[in-house]
């Protein structure tokens, strides 16, 4: 009897030393590609460190709010500098994915892009909300933001002329959206900017940061990183024109 007991013991002590410790991190629910590109990259990382992964999908400010607050171990996807909103979550130093972003208006209503103070300070641009490098930039510039929760509610104010704009993506919107049957958002170019995004960690985990962004840079030189970009992007633009 005495063995059985010394062997459940052993068994125990030896499947906890070897159990992987599980992080949970944050995630942008109807995000596009950055937050699904940054999870797969982050999920590899951890795994390499003996470390399991898991998603808690939420609203874009739910998200970070969730994060910072510690009531989830990180988040998968920001740009780049939200450790000075949000001090308690610490970047990786390695971008995780990239894109260059756009602004859509009605057709007939377009103009020239050269920045953030390109934009006619009497449009509306309508965003998602928590989106915070347009909510930085309205601070910054004569800009009017309007907050949405939805692509959806942003086109339907669009369409009625409550607002005037959107920031989005090429990859995700193609260069022209049919709101209804006559009304037509254009893609303007240049680009109004480009972002890289990166997964931030809460403080409580900060000491293994450091080992997180070993992993990132090994994967970067090799080249690792890019092919799981194109693999996750090619993933969800394959799935979305299906």
């Amino acid at each position: 009897m005495k063995y059985l007991v010394f062997f459940i013991v052993s068994f125990a002590c030896f499947a906890s030393a070897n159990a992987k410790e599980r992080l949970v991190f944050s995630t942008a629910v109807n995000s596009g590609l950055p937050p699904m590109v940054c999870s797969e990259v982050m999920r590899l990382a951890l795994s390499r460190i003996n470390i399991d992964m898991s998603l808690n999908a939420k609203s874009s400010e739910r998200s970070i709010l969730s994060a910072s607050k510690g009531e989830t171990d990180g988040e998968t996807a920001r740009v780049n500098g939200l450790n000075a909103k949000y001090p308690d979550l610490f970047q990786t130093s390695v971008s995780c994915y990239a894109h260059d972003v756009n602004l859509y208006t009605l057709a007939g209503n377009e103009f020239k892009v050269d920045g953030w103070q390109s934009i006619p300070p009497n449009k509306v641009i309508g965003y998602r909300k928590g989106t915070h490098y347009i909510e930085q930039a309205a601070t910054q510039h004569d800009i009017s933001i309007y907050p949405l929760e939805t692509n959806q509610q942003i086109f339907k104010l669009i369409s009625v002329g409550k607002i005037d704009m959107m920031i989005a993506t090429e990859q995700i919107m193609g260069s022209k959206v049919m709101l209804n049957g006559s009304a037509e958002l254009v893609i303007l170019r240049p680009a109004l900017e480009r972002h890289g995004f990166y997964s931030y960690i809460h403080k409580k985990h900060l000491a293994i940061l450091p080992q997180i962004n070993q992993q990132l840079t090994r994967m970067k030189t090799s080249g690792e990183l890019d092919s799981v970009q194109h693999k996750v992007a090619n993933a969800f633009l394959n799935k979305k024109v299906k």
